[in-house]
């Protein structure tokens, strides 16, 4: 299930790079950062948290 608290935590845990890697790929491309956690266990973990607060930025990018 891809949620937006999901996606915010891993691209924040993982990388926005291994994130947009992950979605593009349909999940194929799972990266695994230094402990050992994929992307997908980030996104599964921090699913469902209300993110409502957040304001959004259009003007926001991916460093």
């Amino acid at each position: 299930l891809v949620t937006e608290s999901g996606i915010l935590a891993a691209a924040h845990l993982a990388g926005p790079g291994s994130v947009k890697k992950y979605l593009r790929s349909y999940g194929l491309d799972n990266f695994a950062d230094g402990f050992g956690t994929t992307v997908y266990t980030y996104m599964k973990r921090f699913s469902g948290y209300d993110t409502s607060f957040i304001k959004p930025n259009k003007k926001a990018k991916a460093m």
